[in-house]
């Protein structure tokens, strides 16, 4: 029994003050008086007199899989400067001598200006060995001379399909390999195991258990014998009872894919999973990429460059079949679109494959479909989002202006205008549409929930009043932001019968704060403790 301030995450519920936890299930929720006689003498009481209980939460769009860069690796997330980035580039190198094979993770893009990284700058800490390190952005590969060899990348190999091997003056590769070309390189890497993936969600999970986070949702984008290995670990995870978070996956479907044989390769993997622990559940489409490298797919031109809006990565026609057949057999869609023209694609798309579904069969429940990022967005695609039922998994992390790439490229490639509108929140809110919050980890570091929170609240940097706002005009609530990062997560994943807020009969999945959120300084909230998180009604993590 816990006795609290209890925000239960139901609809005009700001009165329960206990809550009674059995068989890893929520027993009551309500008064002190009434949650009496759920008690006895075997009962264990908790008072946490002036602490704050609330749902779990949840991380709607993560990567720990990924983060077997950075736990086999080198770190060099939160640097952005290349004379940091060679001092511990030089450590690693002496401290792993015997290693052939350098991986890492964490450059920042606008640290070497417009051409990018260049690959002297690892061959002169690393001869002899390969090298290659993701950016911060886990889109573009920063390689050296010896992994451009093992890759067999030269001047005359050809750039692939939405990627660019980004060349000097006389035609040869600088090092710098843009989105897809990454998969060149990705090819002549090391096999990866089983062992390593676990490892990596492992100290994923170690890292977000003591910020309050319960339930994850990760898509998985690698080619399908990665997905199978990505896959195994976390049942394996579970299985071996390591698995503590609640995880709901998915497989990444490209355009090249024959939609039939990949339905039918994912019924067997999701065959694999289930027991709600990790559900494989989603299936993940990319409609661009990122901004910073003008790849994302905008409706209007970019400012930088005329006549060019980027590209989209799948054709219409291809993409709205896709979807007919993915919802049709029971699959969510989680869809990357971070211009506006990307967002067009997959809402048209959405759209138009759930309007034929029903017209099909009036019967069939569908399922929910995410997108996510929605860095640059219409106010009139947010009410298309609405009325579709289609679910935000927005980015707070990266909703402040002193986020590194807001100066550097947004503000030139979009112009003042459209600069000033990214990121919308608010207009979401307000058109009707359902968010959540994701951290996009390895990208943003912490996946601290309460500090995503803080800045969808202030539209700054944690702890930073000082500073100018990004568009304050989008600034929501703090009731708004609680939602985002708790219950709403039930509505990404499908899953609101079990986990849709505390109530009587949902699993007890919750998390026990020093003080309310929504009470204290906004600028404060960044420094709120987690006392204990519980799962299923365990105790899985306690602060000392």
């Amino acid at each position: 029994m816990i006795y609290a301030n209890i925000y239960t995450g139901i609809e005009d519920d700001n009165t329960s003050k206990a809550l009674a936890i059995g068989d890893g299930q929520i027993l009551f929720v309500g008064d002190e008086e009434a949650a009496r006689e759920f008690a006895d003498e075997k009962t264990r009481i908790c008072h946490f007199e002036e602490a704050f209980v609330c749902p779990g939460f949840f991380e709607a769009h993560a990567h720990p899989t990924f983060g077997m860069r950075k736990v086999s690796g080198v770190d060099l997330s939160n640097l952005h400067d290349k004379e940091r980035y060679k001092d511990v580039l030089v450590r690693f190198a002496d401290e792993h001598k015997d290693e052939d094979f350098i991986y890492g993770q964490g450059f920042a893009v606008d640290a070497f200006g417009e051409s990018g990284p260049e690959k002297e700058f690892l061959d002169r800490i690393f001869p002899g060995k390969a090298v290659a390190i993701w950016s911060d952005g886990c889109h573009d590969y920063w390689v050296n001379s010896e992994m451009l060899k093992r890759a067999g990348i030269t001047k005359d190999t050809p750039d692939p399909d939405h990627g660019k091997i980004v060349r000097d003056a006389n035609g040869e590769p600088t090092g710098f390999l843009l989105e897809a070309a990454g998969g060149l390189a990705e090819a002549a890497f090391p096999p990866s195991t089983v062992e390593a993936y676990k490892r990596s969600v492992l100290s994923f999970q170690d890292k977000v258990l003591p910020l309050g986070t319960t339930s994850l949702f990760e898509p998985l984008i690698y080619e399908k014998n990665e997905i199978e290995k990505a896959v195994r670990a976390y049942t394996e995870l579970r299985d071996e009872g390591r698995l503590k978070l609640r995880v709901h996956l998915a497989a990444w479907l490209r355009p090249c894919d024959d939609v039939d044989s990949f339905i039918t390769w994912i019924d067997g993997l999701r065959s694999e999973t289930g027991h709600g622990i990790v559900e494989l559940d989603t299936v993940k489409l990319f409609m661009d990429d990122v901004l910073e490298e003008k790849t994302a797919y905008l409706r209007e031109d970019y400012d930088s460059q005329p006549g060019y809006k980027g590209e989209c990565i799948w054709e219409s026609e291809a993409l709205t079949e896709a979807c007919i057949k993915v919802i049709t057999a029971g699959y969510s869609t989680h869809t990357h679109a971070i211009g506006d023209g990307a967002a067009e694609a997959i809402i048209t798309a959405l759209e138009r494959a759930i309007e034929e579904i029903k017209l099909n069969d009036r019967d069939l429940k569908i399922p929910p479909q995410t997108i996510t990022h929605l860095q640059v967005l219409g106010a009139d695609q947010a009410e298309r989002m609405a009325r579709a039922g289609i679910v935000g998994a927005i980015n707070t992390y990266w909703h402040y202006l002193e986020h590194s790439y807001y100066y550097s490229r947004d503000l030139p490639y979009l112009g003042r205008e459209r600069a000033e509108k990214e990121y919308p929140m608010k207009t979401l809110i307000d058109a009707g549409v359902v968010l959540t919050m994701g951290s996009d980890w390895p990208v943003s570091e912490p996946p601290a929930p309460l500090n995503g929170m803080e800045i969808g609240i202030t539209r700054r940097e944690p702890g930073h009043p000082e500073q100018e706002p990004m568009n304050e005009d989008e600034k929501i609530s703090a009731d708004d932001m609680l939602r985002i990062i708790t219950v709403n997560g039930a509505v990404q994943t499908g899953d609101t019968e079990r986990l849709g807020g505390l109530k009587r009969g949902n699993i007890a999945d919750f998390v026990v704060l020093n003080k309310d959120p929504r009470k204290c300084d906004p600028y404060e909230i960044h420094d709120i403790k987690i006392c204990e998180s519980y799962i299923n009604g365990k105790k899985v993590y306690e602060s000392l």
